[in-house]
């Protein structure tokens, strides 16, 4: 291999990992807060991608169409939690207005920026509708059973898109088209500005985390639902912004890989797997794990798919069993101990 290959294999490997480590950073986000394993995380990916492509006219605003039977669910959910009988078939009426005036609008015509920022905002609600009707109601069920709701919820977003988006592909436009050398090695301007965007967007999450009140209170919920409870902390309010920040940051990541690939209705499975093994490999609970586990995955994805490209994918999920099995041996040897 010569020293050319290996530095382009290894800057496509980062920048693959960074937005695996950004989705693993999301899916710990969400572990640690509800203690959820979230199979549908990918798919807030697929829904950051068409929905944008959608905003600025060129596919169907299917994001939009979620947001409105995310919302109108949610509404019908609430009054019937208050026995509010008025409000449901309100709710319905709103949400058909509200359809049949995305219908007349479309198609929408606005500026990438303006689309990448609508659609994060309209997927982060997704993410708190997630929570909200798939997760709340099932508060204390077991680890298994909201695996099992996830993957219904996944199956349900990728039916719908299909029927929103068809099986074509779409694409968006990179921020800067073009490349430029490094040494030997021609780099695109979008894999710099995805490393750059993935590392702002890192420090942003450290200082939420870290450095603010919200962040301090989904730390809380995250060691101790019941002590954070009593002094006045909502678990459930916790869970809601867990998977609205990370569903924002999820849509966010797969907007940002977007023009290197081509996005498609069914880009999530595949981009979640990657970034479920990278949360593995940090432990499913490490924040800092997770995105060092993400890089590790995009790199060694990249000279897997170079030296053995028929098996690159069977060595990047292979991982997960290798870890679980030593993560498994690992707990018991420290419960015999």
């Amino acid at each position: 291999m010569s020293a050319h290959t290996a530095l382009f294999l290894l800057v496509n490997g980062l920048t693959n990992g960074a937005i695996y480590a950004l989705l693993g950073l999301g899916l710990v986000l969400i572990y640690n807060v509800t203690r959820v394993i979230n199979i549908a995380q990918g798919e807030f990916v697929m829904l950051g991608v068409l929905t944008a492509v959608g905003l600025t006219g060129n596919a169907a605003a299917g994001g939009v169409h979620f947001a409105i039977i995310a919302g109108v669910i949610w509404a019908v959910l609430a009054a019937w939690k208050r026995r509010a009988w008025f409000w449901m078939p309100l709710a319905l009426l709103v949400g058909a207005v509200a359809w049949w005036g995305v219908l007349r609008l479309q198609p929408f015509h606005l500026s990438p920026l303006a689309a990448v920022v609508v659609s994060v905002l309209l997927v982060s609600f997704l993410g708190a509708a997630m929570y909200r009707i798939a997760i709340q109601p099932a508060a204390h069920a077991s680890e298994l059973t909201f695996l099992i709701i996830t993957t219904g919820v996944f199956l349900a977003i990728q039916g719908f898109a299909l029927f929103l988006w068809g099986p074509g592909s779409f694409s968006f436009p990179p921020v800067s088209p073009g490349e430029f050398s490094l040494g030997v090695a021609k780099i695109s301007h979008q894999s710099v500005f995805v490393l750059g965007a993935t590392l702002v967007l890192l420090l942003f999450i450290w200082l939420l985390l870290d450095r603010t009140l919200l962040g301090k209170a989904l730390r809380a919920c995250a060691m101790n639902r019941l002590g954070a409870r009593l002094v006045g902390i909502s678990p459930e309010r916790a869970g809601m912004l867990a998977f609205a920040i990370s569903a924002g940051l999820t849509a966010l990541a797969g907007i940002l890989i977007a023009p290197i690939t081509y996005a498609t209705y069914d880009m999530g499975l595949f981009l979640g797997l990657k970034g479920f093994v990278g949360a593995v490999i940090g432990g499913l609970s490490g924040y800092a794990g997770a995105v060092i586990g993400g890089l590790l995955v995009g790199v060694l994805e990249a000279y897997a798919f170079y030296g053995i490209s028929a098996y690159g994918e069977a060595i990047v999920y292979g991982l997960i069993i290798v870890i679980l099995l030593i993560r498994a041996v690992t707990q018991r040897r420290e419960r015999a101990a």
